[in-house]
């Protein structure tokens, strides 16, 4: 495992969220690559976030930061960066009086569903429907074979009460859902998206803070591509682009690249998968493969 490469190698790997699927593999690998500290009550513990799902059971909403209670709305992405924000401040403090290297991974769910955000989050998007634009290719393209169509039945079509409104049961291979459903849900998908990037800005502005941009190596990537609409597709479970497309960015700084006259990471121009981040990572930092 990664992390397991960098613990090895006398890094403190610690990490929160959706690093790996719930409970696999057993015990979040926690024995072999993470810093113990994190089971045995030193630091907070490894977390698999959750929240309350959206009310009517629905596939999107957005929430008040506060109830009519005063209390603050709890967002599954918001703790997953309040510990890693503890973690690296537990971290850097650390490297400060040891010099000791360090490996956060922290896992965000979103843009997954349920499509649950802030209210303030909706305001950068359209408030009228009409301006969401639909899928350029509503539904699956002429002469397409039929495995290549496939749809979310536990996961969506049965999953939520508005899914169920918009006529989930009529969902054939050359159907669509009604335009303003099709386009609250990309909305909420795209609202997701800036929601989780809030949240990663949060944990980069941290990095920030204490001092250590300069010294991290920072990678984004997601495991998968997603639907919202094309040929008339929800979620993740397909092979065209839309779903097997991730984004996958390095972000390192000069002093880990080669030569010394490197102002800034260059831009590679060639195929890569998420296979690569591996041993990119691990030489980058300097370390052997097994």
């Amino acid at each position: 495992a990664l992390p397991q490469l960098f613990r090895e190698a006398g890094y403190t790997t610690v990490g929160a969220g959706k690093v790996y699927h719930k409970s696999l593999p057993p015990n979040w690998d926690m024995n072999y690559s993470w810093d113990p500290r994190m089971a045995d009550g030193t630091w907070d513990e490894w977390m698999y976030p959750g929240e309350d799902i959206c009310e009517n059971g629905t596939a999107w909403c957005a929430v008040p930061a506060f109830d009519e209670n005063g209390t603050a709305a709890v967002f599954e992405d918001g703790q997953t960066s309040d510990v890693a924000i503890a973690q690296l401040r537990n971290l850097s403090a650390i490297r400060a009086e040891t010099g000791a290297p360090w490996f956060v991974a922290a896992g965000y769910r979103k843009p997954h569903l349920q499509w649950r955000f802030p209210e303030e989050i909706l305001e950068l998007y359209p408030a009228d429907l009409g301006d969401i634009p639909l899928p350029a290719q509503p539904i699956l393209p002429a002469g397409a074979p039929d495995v290549s169509f496939h749809m979310a039945v536990d996961d969506f079509l049965q999953a939520f009460s508005d899914v169920q409104a918009c006529g989930a049961a009529n969902l054939t291979r050359y159907w669509s859902f009604p335009d303003d459903c099709v386009r609250a849900w990309r909305r909420a998908y795209w609202a997701s998206v800036s929601y989780m990037d809030s949240e990663l800005g949060r944990v980069v502005a941290e990095v920030d803070a204490l001092g250590e941009t300069d010294n991290t190596i920072m990678i984004l990537f997601g495991d998968h591509g997603w639907h919202v609409g094309e040929y008339g597709e929800w979620e993740k479970f397909t092979n065209f682009e839309y779903a097997t497309r991730t984004p996958l960015i390095f972000k390192v700084p000069p002093k880990f690249l080669p030569g010394t006259a490197v102002a800034q990471t260059p831009q590679v121009n060639a195929l890569v998968e998420l296979l690569d981040v591996y041993p990119t990572l691990a030489e980058l930092a300097g370390l052997s493969l097994p």
